[in-house]
């Protein structure tokens, strides 16, 4: 696992304290750090009022994509992204 993901998690997520700035989320980052999946995380946040930008659009397509397909592991959600991306481009 740890050759296959980069050293550094960049995430960027809307500003929802609700689906994103929550002990839970927080609690499960802080695990991917512990485990040694990741060395570090680090976290942005759209400004308020920003949150529906292109990516919001790409993730879309990507998640009609894997509904019809199994993707039984996180390796497998990225390769089906990567396909369905390397499509449309």
């Amino acid at each position: 696992g740890r050759d296959v993901f980069p050293t550094t998690l960049y995430l960027q997520l809307d500003n929802c304290g609700r689906e994103n700035k929550n002990q839970y989320v927080l609690a499960i980052l802080a695990l991917l750090v512990q485990l040694n999946i990741f060395d570090e995380i680090t976290l942005g946040f759209l400004m308020k009022g920003h949150t529906h930008e292109d990516i919001d659009q790409l993730f879309s397509c990507i998640s009609r994509y894997t509904k019809k397909r199994s993707a039984h592991t996180l390796t497998g959600v990225f390769v089906y992204s990567f396909m369905y991306t390397a499509k449309w481009s």
